[in-house]
């Protein structure tokens, strides 16, 4: 058995067909253009690496909000602005679309609180998602659980990824090249 979400180059290439997902679901949630829209990105593991770099690359203002000091600062070195999770509470009614990555329920009621009515969370960590759903709803929050985004966007680029992989390890090819 192989877990291919554990392979580097296949769970790399999962997060660009996700992020490439969630700009799509944000586009369709809300109307207005992501260009200079504000934009916060909650995690900065893979996905939201390629998530921040593409909405960036969109010309829109984005803010990654991260645990870690040293994936902050890594995320500024990208021209990203930034913040920690102790900021989130009073900063987090500043923007306009809110891509949540982090696999643990990190927009509880306290914080769906402060989030504007405009705004629209777009939720791609696993299930059962970062977000409080059910509150969300509540307080009528613009709020979206998207898992399997490569399948559904992509799943042609997404399937003939994961074929290459399976011949690369059963030996068919050598690593990207048919025998």
């Amino acid at each position: 058995a192989f877990d291919f979400m554990k392979m580097d180059d296949v769970a790399i290439y999962n997060a660009i067909a996700t992020a490439e997902g969630a700009i799509m679901e944000a586009i369709k949630m809300q109307p207005i253009n992501l260009h200079k829209s504000r934009c916060l990105v909650l995690g900065y593991g893979r996905c939201a690496k390629v998530l921040a770099a593409k909405l960036k690359g969109m010309d829109a203002q984005v803010t990654v909000c991260a645990r870690n000091k040293t994936a902050r600062s890594l995320a500024k070195s990208f021209g990203l602005d930034v913040m920690d999770f102790t900021e989130l509470k009073r900063r987090i009614c500043q923007y306009d679309h809110i891509f949540n990555t982090v696999p643990k329920q990190i927009l509880k009621e306290d914080i769906l609180r402060k989030i504007s009515k405009e705004s629209c969370i777009i939720d791609i960590a696993s299930y059962p998602g970062g977000t409080n759903h059910q509150m969300a709803e509540k307080l009528g929050i613009c709020a979206k659980l998207c898992p399997s985004l490569p399948g559904i966007y992509s799943p042609k680029s997404s399937g003939i990824m994961l074929a290459k992989k399976v011949l690369e390890i059963s030996g068919e090819i050598k690593h990207g090249i048919e025998k």
